[in-house]
């Protein structure tokens, strides 16, 4: 249990456990907040979540495994101009069978299913999502060697208050993907073919190399194809929404270099990532945000991090550069940064642990034009824990130590100083 500014209080509780073949866990949690006005004079924007989850897997002497799974979250949202009330459910139950020593099948049935009553100045109006999915996959071990094969069939359904031309669609695809370990080299490839009933057939893959220089270094590289369907919510979300969506189409570069030693890494990535039709929101004519296509965008960066335990000291260390382009234009894609440091230390003194975080991000943009700048900021976060008694602890937490203001995007304003307090019993 826990609580602290803006009035916030969370609980939470999860038991898990063995009998036999059959396990089980089950979880609940509850978490309340006054929320803070996200424009400056407006009032409190609250929110409050209430889920559970329960799980439970029975292995029979044979090696076959059945299972099931439930997950439910409902709350309240309030947000500039109304508030809506949501439940997400997620439901699903495989059965697992050893075909042979060497081969696993795996049969998986769920449902997902999103509802949303909305309240705001354009009046109310409701939108419920449901998927279902059937998923057979098959694992195939040969030595050191994996190969994992498969398909799966879903149905998208959507209802509303609103009237739409098409109300469901079905994805039908078959996969492949390979673990080759041919030791200092790796391989990992994969391979997806998609029939979707709206948006027709795609293939994508992707290729992983890795190679162990010696004991201490590793070099690794990847290239990979991705697409992405417009969900329902992007197409129909009451206000905002917008069926004409093209899907996203990406392609993934990558490079790098990592050193593991006894007490401390660095690691070193350069990627590219370019797109067709990138989902993103923006401002429509009418003044209202709804997700949209930007037509060619490519983003490249690199990430250098690295790592030392020294002395009951834990360093970490991480900055990351960007160059997110709007191809169409030259112009930077926007309220994306173009580079951010991060810093942690922690140190633990017996029972005690002390640490903090310093976040720093450079000024973006606020919109496609890049004429409205944001001005970067830097944030210290601190924290603090203590082992009490067997099995209790206790942690503090200060987020935004020195109450920097500063904005994500124009016209609404972020946290200022926040501390809260919580209590955990368990393992």
């Amino acid at each position: 249990m826990g609580g602290g500014s803006f009035n916030t209080q969370r609980l939470s509780a999860g038991l898990s456990g063995r009998e036999g073949g059959t396990r089980y866990s089950f979880a609940a949690s509850h978490f309340n907040t006054d929320g803070q006005p996200i424009r400056r004079g407006g009032e409190d924007k609250g929110h409050d979540n209430t889920s559970a989850l329960a799980r439970v897997a029975h292995t029979f002497e044979s090696g076959a495994e059945v299972g099931v799974l439930a997950l439910r979250a409902r709350g309240n949202n309030e947000y500039d101009g109304g508030e809506n009330d949501f439940v997400q459910q997620v439901a699903g139950i495989y059965a697992e069978v050893p075909v042979t020593d060497t081969w696993q099948s795996r049969l998986t049935l769920s449902e997902a299913r999103d509802e949303l009553d909305t309240i705001d100045n354009f009046g109310a109006s409701v939108i419920d999502t449901r998927t279902q999915t059937a998923r057979w996959q098959n694992n195939l071990q040969f030595g050191p060697h994996e190969l994992m094969a498969g398909a799966e069939i879903s149905e998208d359904r959507v209802s509303s208050t609103n009237d739409f031309d098409v109300t469901s669609r079905d994805n039908t695809a078959v996969f492949t993907q390979g673990l080759l370990d041919f030791s200092p080299f790796a391989i990992q490839a994969s391979l997806r073919y998609d029939d979707n009933e709206a948006y027709g057939d795609e293939v994508t893959g992707s290729l992983a190399l890795g190679y162990d220089l010696d004991a201490y270094h590793t070099l690794r590289a990847s290239v990979g194809t991705a697409f992405k369907a417009p969900s329902f919510n992007d197409l129909y979300w009451p206000d905002s929404g917008n069926p004409d969506l093209n899907p996203e189409k990406s392609e993934t570069v990558e490079v790098g270099v990592r050193g593991q030693y006894n007490r401390w890494f660095w690691d070193l990535a350069a990627f590219q990532n370019d797109y067709d039709d990138m989902i993103a929101w923006a401002p429509t004519s009418s003044g209202l945000w709804a997700p949209q296509n930007v037509n060619s965008a490519r983003i490249r960066g690199a990430e250098l991090s690295s790592g030392v335990e020294v002395n009951d000291w834990t360093l970490q260390a991480a900055f990351t550069y960007l160059d997110p382009e709007d191809r169409a234009t030259g112009n930077r894609l926007a309220r994306r940064a173009t580079q951010s440091v991060r810093f942690d230390a922690d140190r633990e003194l017996g029972d005690w642990s002390f640490g903090g975080s310093l976040v720093a991000q450079s000024y973006r943009y606020d919109n496609a034009a890049n004429t409205q700048r944001l001005g970067g900021y830097g944030l210290v976060n601190l924290r603090a824990g203590w082992q009490f008694a067997p099995l209790w602890s206790a942690r503090v937490t200060l987020e935004n130590a020195f109450d920097k203001e500063y904005s994500t995007t124009r016209d609404y304003i972020n946290a200022g100083r926040a501390g809260f307090l919580s209590v955990h019993f368990g393992q």
